[in-house]
């Protein structure tokens, strides 16, 4: 993917096939977003929490399978490697394809 353009918009607006992007967001990686875990390693430099970090979202996007109201106050958001539920009217980034990848898409 060429393009780092997002646009902010509420988890019910997603649609099948939008690209999303969850790295550190606290409700998807919320091990990435807290990001350490308080200790220091040999050299005093903060340790980070790898183990519970979706280390994928640090280099891809999440492709939008499929959105569900769970609760009342729940929209699941279902992608193709990590689900995760998000309070109602939350916002996530969205990619804004740039005309190359439009096309690139549409020659698919």
């Amino acid at each position: 993917m060429s393009t780092e353009n997002y646009e902010l918009v509420t988890v019910e607006e997603l649609r099948e096939g939008d690209l999303i992007d969850l790295e550190n967001d606290p409700y998807a990686d919320p091990f990435g977003a807290a990001g350490f875990t308080g200790e220091t390693d040999d050299d005093g430099n903060p340790e980070h929490d790898y183990e519970g970090d979706h280390m994928t979202l640090e280099c891809e996007y999440a492709e939008v399978e499929a959105t569900e109201q769970e609760t009342n106050d729940c929209t699941v958001v279902y992608t193709s490697f990590i689900n995760a539920g998000f309070p109602h009217g939350y916002q996530v980034r969205r990619v804004i394809p740039d005309s190359g990848d439009r096309q690139e898409q549409e020659q698919s």
